[in-house]
């Protein structure tokens, strides 16, 4: 764990340079997350899970960056302390520059499980009412504003975002990540809710029509294979299952491309369908043989984000 000693000298992680990377470093984990076609997406969590974070603004002389519920949280920041939101917004601004100026795609900001250690062991989000509510979607707001003024589209987890019982909105360029379905006593936003949000958003901006549909093309190698026609059936059934009750209901519509044969990879990359069934790497893929084929064959390649007849990639078999 991370804190503070009696003579008030940092504990824990912060003074062990062995476990912090240096620019250098990450600039090298970035090279080779590129030439291996690995996205690399960094992570700096806000307005929660920052004990390490609040500890040191504690510790530089910012006055009581910890959120205070029913009890002081040791984790959550303060969204009314100006001083300690604006350290973390230069904070994210420094390194939202520095992966920007490295091509780095998206930058995640977190904001899961806010202040649920301030209320006694309820959770934040139902616990905090409103008006706290409305600070902090504007804190991810704004760290999403920071994010997206240098070229990368800003995440979050999926949990404080339209939290069940409040009306305060989140900026339409910041991606979703889900981590959670929520639980007794912590009710998050269905799906159906955010579905109804994302078709608002897109009417709103122009990119359809309340008289538009949406066509979901699924692509399988053929259309012989019993596996194959129940699995388009399955996804067509479980899509439309899904949108039931919202404002995309009856607006799905499905096609299927069944002549893909062995060229899925490049049907997907192409964008001659939105997404496949069926097929894929089998167990025998991952044998060192077959896991070299991601590189030297095109049929294996998902993706055209890396050239990967420019790696020279030596292998080494021990054979016994």
């Amino acid at each position: 764990m991370v804190g503070i000693d009696e003579t008030g000298a940092l504990t824990g992680y912060y003074t062990d340079d062995a476990h912090a990377l240096t620019e250098a470093e990450m600039d090298e984990i970035i090279a080779h997350g590129k030439s291996v076609g690995v996205e690399i997406i960094p992570h700096l969590n806000m307005p929660g899970h920052m004990r390490a974070l609040l500890d040191a603004m504690d510790h530089v002389g910012i006055e009581d960056p910890y959120f205070y519920g029913r009890v002081e949280s040791d984790s959550s920041l303060d969204l009314t302390n100006e001083e300690a939101m604006n350290f973390m917004y230069a904070l994210l601004e420094k390194y939202a520059a520095y992966f920007a100026e490295r091509g780095v795609k998206y930058f995640h900001i977190g904001a899961d499980e806010y202040a649920n250690d301030a209320y006694n062991g309820n959770m934040g989000f139902p616990s905090m009412g409103a008006a706290l509510y409305a600070e902090f979607s504007e804190f991810v707001n704004n760290n999403a504003a920071i994010v997206n003024s240098h070229g990368m589209t800003p995440r979050v987890w999926n949990d404080g975002i339209y939290y069940t019982g409040y009306t305060a909105e989140f900026d339409s360029d910041i991606e979703v990540t889900y981590w959670s379905n929520g639980w007794w006593g912590y009710n998050l936003a269905k799906a159906q809710e955010l579905y109804n949000k994302a078709y608002d958003m897109t009417i709103d901006q122009g990119l359809m029509d309340e008289d538009d549909v949406v066509e979901i093309k699924i692509g399988t190698p053929n259309n012989t294979a019993t596996f194959y026609n129940n699995g388009y059936e399955f996804l067509v059934n479980n899509y439309t299952e899904a949108v039931k009750g919202t404002k995309l209901e009856g607006k799905l519509t499905f096609s299927r491309d069944d002549t893909l044969g062995n060229a899925f990879s490049d049907a997907l990359k192409n964008n001659q369908v939105d997404m496949l069934f069926g097929v894929g790497w089998t167990g025998s893929a991952l044998d060192p043989y077959g896991l070299m084929e991601a590189y030297i064959a095109p049929s294996y390649q998902y993706d055209d984000c890396t050239d990967f007849s420019a790696i020279n990639m030596t292998v080494d078999l021990k054979l016994s």
